[in-house]
């Protein structure tokens, strides 16, 4: 089910999907830049709020098809948006922004490209692609990865045993060798702190 509201220069895309016959959702969201992921103990669907805005608001829109037990979102341009060929048009703006409320047992793949990327709640696992940006990761996690090119990735939760390396950024990070690595960091320029 998926509601739309045009808002003040907004479209909001509101989609509940049942998670009862799912065990892993991949999202690719290369136009958001703003991304909050939200794992619940006590929901058994997956909520996905998607919020554009600016002159081009309707410029993309998400497509949700579930193949097997994969949920598969992705963020794709609007066949029937029509660029306005003006003098103006390289002014228009546009921004997208989404909010991800996933079951907690759910196996999560994102792909985003440049985002600010929140990660709460309880997630036993959790796969993370971004190539710019910024990842402030605070969730509980039984074994998730990051993968990044030049985004620094925040540790906020202390209780996770983080395995991270950077080749040409800084890694400010503790990893406990006695336990197995809940999290693990790779990043070619970005820092990893917490």
């Amino acid at each position: 089910m998926g509601f739309v509201f045009p808002v003040l220069g907004q479209s909001v895309v509101s989609k509940q999907i049942s998670a009862q016959q799912i065990t892993e959702a991949e999202f690719r969201l290369p136009w958001v830049y703003q991304l909050e992921i939200v794992g619940l103990d006590s929901i058994d669907q997956v909520d996905l709020l998607y919020d554009s805005y600016g002159e081009y608001k309707t410029a993309s829109t998400i497509i949700i098809r579930t193949i097997g037990r994969v949920l598969y979102a992705e963020e794709v341009s609007n066949p029937n948006f029509e660029l306005h060929h003006d003098k103006l048009s390289v002014h228009k703006q546009y921004a997208t922004k989404a909010k991800l409320l996933v079951p907690s047992d759910l196996e999560v793949w994102v792909m985003v490209d440049n985002c600010r990327v929140e990660v709460k709640g309880n997630l036993n696992r959790i796969n993370l692609q971004l190539n710019t940006g910024f990842c402030s990761f605070e969730a509980n996690t039984f074994k998730s990865s990051i993968e990044s090119l030049e985004a620094n990735i925040c540790i906020v939760n202390s209780q996770v045993n983080v395995d991270a390396r950077s080749k040409y950024g800084l890694v400010l990070t503790t990893f406990n060798p006695e336990y197995s690595a809940n999290l693990v960091i790779g990043t070619t320029l970005g820092n990893v702190y917490n």
